[in-house]
């Protein structure tokens, strides 16, 4: 038993897989850090909300970029929200800052049951990261603004349809590996979302898709 302990611990020092895999597997996290969020806030700059602003005119810039270059070809286009890992807690020296205080306040939330209340903060504690390293709602409102089923872009909330699985209606680590890269797990569920709100909402009837599978 020692000698296979010491194994395991071998393996976690060298092998961020083995700790990728390890986290994705476990429990749901007690509202804990990822163990690697803290040296990645270390290697990426602070953002003012100008900073920002400008980050998200850029992202609306890319995706009209590419809308563009679907319609000269006729392809449609889906455009997805994406999953977020909402408990690992914001970059903030020394605990201070709007951000870490709704984080906070949001873990007192759902410890006192009201889940509703803990999933506004969380959301509005990754808007107002300094860092911001995961979906915003920014985001999704550049991606809404822009689906047009008449002009061949649709919206998918893929990240609502995974939230649907997840206990409190909360994305942590047992469905988002790190900061906002989904486990397998999560990868069917989004794949569900896009079945169910785009292939059998706009392309198929489920009657049909049906019929084809079990034939």
């Amino acid at each position: 038993p020692a000698k296979a302990g010491a194994l395991r611990s071998a393996l976690e020092r060298r092998s961020m897989l083995f700790r990728v895999m390890r986290h994705a597997l476990a429990p749901e996290p007690a509202m804990s850090p990822e163990p690697f969020a803290a040296a990645a806030c270390e290697e990426l700059p602070v953002l003012t909300p100008a900073d920002k602003d400008r980050l998200t005119a850029r992202y609306a810039e890319n995706i009209d970029r590419i809308l563009e270059s679907a319609r000269r070809t006729g392809a449609s286009v889906v455009l997805m929200s994406q999953v977020s890992n909402m408990f690992v807690p914001p970059f903030a020296p020394g605990g201070q800052g709007e951000a870490a205080r709704r984080f906070r306040s949001a873990i007192a939330a759902l410890r006192r049951g009201n889940d509703d209340r803990a999933g506004r903060l969380l959301t509005e504690s990754i808007d107002l990261d300094e860092q911001p390293r995961r979906f915003r709602s920014e985001y999704e409102e550049v991606l809404r603004a822009r689906a047009n089923p008449g002009d061949k872009v649709f919206f998918v909330d893929s990240q609502s349809h995974v939230t649907k699985h997840a206990a409190h209606g909360l994305l942590g680590g047992r469905f988002v590996i790190d900061l906002m890269h989904p486990n397998l797990t999560t990868q069917k569920f989004i794949a569900e979302s896009l079945m169910d709100d785009f292939f059998l909402a706009t392309r198929w009837k489920a009657d049909v898709f049906d019929s084809q599978l079990s034939g």
